[in-house]
């Protein structure tokens, strides 16, 4: 004990971690948006090609089919998640 009747203060081993946890959840999101960043780019360039190929060899015009399949490769994918997310959701709710 101490000169002024209190404990000592031993240090905690804990100390630092709500701060460590909120960095890594930073970082982390960031890391999700350049993810989701790259996605967007990638189906458009995807677009862009699958368009540039459907539009040579016919009449299609090049800017709305460019608009379609940069939409579709990002939203099929993106769909396809979705709906496994919420059907692991809803089996994990059901296992509680």
């Amino acid at each position: 004990m101490s000169g002024a009747g209190r404990p000592e203060e031993t240090p905690n081993p804990y100390d630092g971690t709500r701060e460590e946890m909120d960095r890594a959840i930073r970082r982390l999101d960031v890391l999700e948006w350049l993810i989701l960043l790259m996605a967007v780019g990638l189906a458009v360039l995807g677009g862009a090609a699958v368009a540039f190929l459907l539009s040579a060899g016919t009449d299609l015009a090049f800017r709305p089919l460019w608009a379609l399949t940069s939409i579709l490769l990002l939203a099929v994918p993106g769909g396809i998640v979705w709906i496994q997310t919420r059907r692991s959701r809803r089996s994990n709710r059901r296992d509680r």
